[in-house]
């Protein structure tokens, strides 16, 4: 699972192909959606609850 995070937590959530063909567009300026913070993209390898 890959994530495009900010401060207030995630904004896009998928497969490794979807989420960094979303975030080459928001770094090209086709996506001008409002974050706050800087932008990570992520990969997750696990999640403990």
């Amino acid at each position: 699972m890959w994530r495009i995070i900010d401060d207030k937590g995630t904004l896009y959530s998928g497969n490794e192909e979807d989420i960094k063909t979303i975030y080459d567009r928001i770094r090209s300026g086709k996506i001008q959606e409002k974050w706050y913070g800087d932008l990570l993209l992520v990969q997750v390898h696990d999640i403990f609850r």
